[in-house]
């Protein structure tokens, strides 16, 4: 059974788990550790109102609550929540997931008409970086209300479509850990795929000129014996070197270029592909930074430290949800894409009830 009380340096109103009792904790407010009471005072009566299903109508409202223990996540218990917690207000679920779809859809609409302006202006560089930009802004600020949205939702809080307009509080920090999380994909991505680019363009050996026109030669001759017709693309090269040894050995040259340039990217590309590892596990590790941002009202760095402590050992459980909502929204998308619609809210709810139960929030609605 949960409990509630003050801190004693903030009096922020936190909220603990009974076996929490006599520990010491950090307040999510001010950051100051204090010894978690041992009991807590009945607190005093209060007149008797009208029992309301829903906690809380307010939008936008803080949700920290209490200090943050780390819990392995159940598979079973998570699936079991979403769908019960969303079953409760799948209506207006379902209404704030299509207006999310709308808003995504109609700002790409009026990005690309503003990039074509741009084109058909001679400005193809500075209003382009400009609309990609608020275009990113946008995105960011509708993902911050959905994660409200649903964290409410899961809580058995009732939730407002006006909750997605009300993430403006943490825009900035969920505009920093996006950036921070590109930061490092695309440095994953550069050596990933440039240094088996480069290595593969270093290794390869060049063939001596000398040999190569003389390979070439006995082929064609070979091929005139046997009277057939020139392979396509080896004509060029014979008029080279009847025309002369320099230009016998700039073809030589550009070809020995060719493949290691071919080389060269055939190992980049065998890079890119073992790259997905490294950024499949950090994607898991750090995916509950921006959930930390709107819920806890964490920085940016914070918010990236204490995903790292939540997901140890959730990753696999992570790596499941995330395949299942994958495999939901293709399953959607077959139903000429009508059914995305309705398995949105589903996914949406997956990943923040994933979030509460990593952090030992989930609760019995």
């Amino acid at each position: 059974m949960a409990i509630e009380f003050q801190c004693p340096f903030c009096r922020a109103l936190l909220r603990v788990e009974d076996d929490a009792r006599g520990k010491k904790a950090e307040c999510p407010q001010c950051s100051r550790v204090s010894q978690l009471p041992t009991a807590i005072a009945s607190p005093p009566p209060v007149a008797a109102a009208a029992p309301s299903p829903f906690p809380s109508a307010e939008v936008g409202v803080p949700l920290a609550k209490g200090p943050l223990f780390a819990a392995r996540i159940d598979l079973g218990m998570v699936i079991s929540h979403a769908w019960n917690a969303l079953g409760r207000q799948y209506g207006i679920s379902l209404g704030a997931s299509l207006l999310f779809l709308f808003l995504i859809l109609a700002g790409g609409t009026v990005a690309n008409m503003v990039r074509d302006f741009a084109a058909a202006a001679g400005d193809p560089v500075s209003l382009k970086f400009m609309v990609t930009l608020g275009c990113w802004v946008f995105v960011m600020w509708l993902i911050g209300g959905m994660i409200l949205f649903f964290l409410k939702v899961a809580r058995g809080q009732r939730a407002d479509a006006r909750d997605l307009y009300a993430a403006g509080r943490y825009l900035w920090r969920l505009l920093i850990v996006k950036f921070l999380l590109i930061c490092v994909w695309i440095i994953i991505l550069v050596f990933g795929a440039g240094i088996p680019a480069l290595v593969g363009y270093l290794v390869t050996e060049e063939i001596v000129p000398q040999q190569q026109a003389e390979d070439a030669n006995g082929a064609e001759t070979k091929e005139a014996a046997a009277g057939e017709k020139p392979a396509e693309g080896t004509e060029p090269r014979a008029e080279a070197f009847a025309a002369g040894p320099d230009e016998v050995e700039a073809e030589i040259e550009q070809w020995v270029i060719s493949r290691r340039v071919e080389v060269a990217a055939t190992a980049a590309d065998i890079g890119l592909k073992l790259s997905l590892i490294p950024i499949i596990y950090l994607g898991l590790m750090f995916s509950q930074a921006m959930v930390l941002v709107v819920d806890r009202q964490m920085g940016s760095t914070e918010a990236l430290r204490q995903s790292m402590r939540i997901t140890r050992g959730n990753k696999l459980s992570l790596l499941v949800l995330g395949l299942l909502a994958l495999a939901l929204f293709f399953a959607g998308a077959l139903t000429c894409l009508v059914g995305i619609i309705f398995v949105l809210p589903f996914i949406g709810m997956l990943q923040i009830t994933a979030y509460l139960a990593m952090t030992s929030q989930l609760t019995e609605i």
